[in-house]
């Protein structure tokens, strides 16, 4: 019982659950910290008897399914993903290419539509002159020798030949070089 000492619990020689402290109450033993079993201890052992084994247990198992899950619904859509990243990647590095190749050929329309520079281009390539300009041919000494020349050589050999002799003939040539 509470005491009129602004409810403080009572102290030293009261009772309590088991009886008096220091003293047992005649018929009661009084209970020690022993190696007997108590309920609370009992309850504790059951539960571990209770538990399962250290490995897989039932909340472990469903996270793993759940994790396995997780990823096989993701694999796809990041496979995807990636694949996407690298078409575009190599679509980007085309459309730098496409766009190299129209300013070149915009650079060449330029070009062409210059009269200065079709001058100058007809005159390198096609060897043509201006009225009014001198025009000098340098001939060497030594002639080179013409693709006409060869033929001529075989059409004077192959008159009395056969056209099996002159394949023979033409085969001889060419593995001499």
């Amino acid at each position: 019982m509470v005491g009129p000492l602004s409810g403080r619990r009572p102290t030293g020689g009261t009772s309590t659950r088991l009886g008096r402290r220091g003293s047992t109450a005649p018929g009661r033993q009084r209970r020690t910290a022993g190696p007997g079993p108590t309920r609370a201890t009992a309850a504790a052992q059951a539960r571990l008897r209770r538990r399962p084994p250290a490995g897989l247990t039932g909340r472990a198992v469903i996270l793993g399914i759940v994790v396995i899950a997780l990823v096989l619904s993701l694999a796809y859509p990041i496979k995807e993903y990636v694949g996407q990243r690298t078409e575009i990647a190599a679509l980007e590095q085309d459309r730098r290419e496409t766009r190299a190749r129209v300013e070149a050929l915009e650079e060449r329309q330029r070009q062409l539509q210059d009269p200065a520079y079709i001058e100058q281009q007809a005159r390198e390539r096609l060897n043509y002159a201006m009225p009014g300009d001198r025009i000098f041919v340098v001939v060497d000494s030594e002639p080179e020798p013409t693709a006409a020349e060869p033929e001529q050589d075989t059409a004077a050999a192959g008159a009395g030949e056969s056209w099996l002799e002159r394949l023979g003939e033409s085969v001889r040539r060419a593995d001499s070089g």
